[in-house]
């Protein structure tokens, strides 16, 4: 099983780690990790490195 971590593109600050789902819906994002937990956010999806499990968001001000 492949789980990313998400970090802002601004600072590269964690957002959320063991993402284990990512749904889009225009300008939301929601994460979910293996334990379930859940966060939405407003942003945008700017790269997904899925050889090093990473994801980078630009978050909306």
């Amino acid at each position: 099983m492949c789980l990313a971590t998400v970090l802002n593109n601004h600072d590269d600050s964690v957002i959320f780690r063991n993402v284990s789902k990512i749904e889009v819906d225009g300008s939301k994002i929601l994460l979910r990790d293996i334990l379930g937990d859940e966060k939405v956010l407003e942003g945008t999806i700017l790269m997904a490195d899925l050889a090093n499990s990473v994801v980078k968001l630009s978050l909306a001000d």
